[in-house]
């Protein structure tokens, strides 16, 4: 896929949706490429830059939206209140920005965060703007980072093709740091004891999504 990429540098419209399709299936690849062939060639930045936005925002408010539209099936609203939907509301309301940040930098965790989200009806509001914000700020970093490490390639390296060494360094140094932030931000606050079913089914409900993270 991302050899096909590279090959439609040439072609802005072409690459912009091969990176927005490439955003659905791995994001940090697809931001990681579009950023190597933006230090590559500063004129595709715009491109690049809006594509890989554009596939993840869509990718992001998609999941929320499948979660809201599932709640009006009768069947998952009978069990929603049983599962004590107006807890899960209120701590909603008070962790929301927690739970968008834990789940942009921990991988695995948006699937089912943010469907959850739009499965209790989270302010939608609050959520667009909480996801939207944090990966403009993430995609931009990764940007500028990948520009650096590139730049740095070149220059003191001389590889005069570095994304082929760029993007895979980035994304161990990636996987490395979201183990970290795994460890350190996903534990102690993603689910805790004033979430529904507190108790047993607290236990299990928060098992499954650390277990839904090692998934991702």
């Amino acid at each position: 896929m991302t050899d096909w990429i590279l090959a439609q540098a040439s072609q802005p419209f072409t690459l912009f949706v091969g990176l927005v399709v490439l955003s659905f299936i791995l994001e940090d690849l697809a931001t990681l490429t579009g950023a190597a062939m933006a230090a590559a060639q500063p004129e595709l930045f715009m491109v690049a830059l809006s594509a890989v936005l554009t596939g993840i925002v869509v990718g992001d408010l998609g999941l929320y939206a499948i979660g809201y539209y599932a709640r009006r099936h009768p069947r998952v609203k009978q069990w929603l209140e049983r599962r004590g939907l107006h807890k899960a509301q209120r701590w909603l309301k008070a962790n929301l920005f927690t739970l968008v940040l834990v789940s942009r930098l921990t991988p695995g965790l948006r699937l089912p965060s943010y469907t959850a989200c739009g499965l209790v009806g989270a302010h939608f509001g609050r959520f667009a703007t909480y996801a939207v914000g944090l990966v403009i700020i993430w995609t931009i970093g990764l940007f500028v980072l990948t520009a650096s490490v590139a730049d740095f390639t070149e220059r003191y390296l001389e590889l005069k093709h570095s994304w082929w060494v760029v993007v895979p360094l980035l994304l161990i140094m990636l996987f490395l740091v979201q183990r970290v932030l795994r460890k350190a931000l996903l534990e102690p606050p993603v689910l805790p004891s004033t979430m529904p079913g507190s108790g047993d089914s607290g236990s299990s409900s928060a098992s499954d999504l650390h277990a839904d993270s090692h998934k991702g």
